[in-house]
C-alpha cells in the first residue's frame, strides 16, 4: 500500500467518496493548464474512494494528481492505494487517465468496462466549490481564455451535486476518511461532554401550612 498524501493544513470533503487534499499551484504561462472550462492546477491533488480491484467487497481511495512534467500540458496520473504498481498517466486529460484505470480494472476487457466516466467530476474540478477556490489562487486570471464563473457551462446532475466540507483537524480528517472507506458510514465523533458544574445545594421543604 502506497502512503496516504502528507498531512495537509485543510481537507476539502466532497460529498462521501472524494476528497482534495492540496489545490496546487495555477501555471499561466503553459496552456496545457487550463481551457475554457477549467483550470489545472500543478501540484492538485484529490482522491475518489471506489470499490477497490484488488480486495474485493472493499473501498480504497484512487489518488488522482495534476503533474507538471515540464511539458506544454499536465499528465494526469491516478495510483490505487492498495495497487502502486497500477499506476496509470494520461497527457490529454483526467478522462482519458480513468478510462486507463477502468480498463485495467476490467483487465482489459473493453465489453466490461464501464461507460466513458467523467474525469473532470471524480477528481473534482466540477464541483463549484473547488472550482471557485482553485479561481481564487495566485495566477488564475492571467489564465488567458479560462471563463470564469462559467458553472452554468458545466452542468453537473442534481443526483450528482456534492456538499463540501472544510476539515482541518487532522484527527477528525482521518476518522472522517475511515468511514468514507467503509460500506457504511459511521457518524462523526460527539462532542467531550461539558463537565459537571457544582451540585446545588438541597434546601429544606417548607412545612405545610
Amino acid at each position: 500500500m502506497i502512503p496516504s498524501p502528507e498531512p495537509s493544513p485543510v481537507y476539502y470533503i466532497i460529498g462521501d467518496n472524494k476528497v482534495v487534499y492540496s489545490l496546487g499551484r495555477v501555471i499561466t504561462d503553459r496552456p496545457g493548464f487550463h481551457s475554457p472550462d477549467y483550470l489545472f492546477p500543478a501540484g492538485f491533488k484529490s482522491s475518489a474512494i471506489l470499490p477497490s480491484f484488488v480486495q474485493p467487497n472493499t473501498k480504497v481511495e484512487y489518488y488522482q494528481e495534476v503533474v507538471d512534467t515540464g511539458g506544454p500540458g499536465p499528465v494526469f496520473r491516478i495510483t490505487p492505494a492498495d495497487s502502486v504498481t497500477s499506476a496509470v498517466e494520461d497527457a490529454t486529460s483526467s478522462t482519458g487517465a480513468w478510462v486507463k484505470m477502468l480498463q485495467l480494472i476490467s483487465g482489459g476487457n473493453s465489453s466490461e468496462a464501464p461507460h466513458t466516466p467523467d474525469g473532470p467530476l471524480l477528481f473534482g474540478f466540477r464541483e463549484p466549490e473547488i472550482r471557485s477556490l482553485i479561481e481564487q489562487l495566485p495566477g488564475a486570471t492571467e489564465c488567458e481564455g479560462y471563463l470564469f464563473n462559467n458553472a452554468h457551462h458545466i452542468c453537473v446532475p442534481q443526483s450528482l451535486q456534492n456538499t463540501v466540507h472544510e476539515i482541518t483537524d487532522q484527527t477528525l480528517f482521518e476518522h472522517h476518511l475511515s468511514w468514507m472507506t467503509t460500506n457504511a458510514p459511521a457518524p462523526l465523533p460527539e462532542p467531550e461532554p461539558a463537565p459537571p458544574g457544582p451540585v446545588p445545594t438541597p434546601h429544606p421543604h417548607p412545612h405545610p401550612h
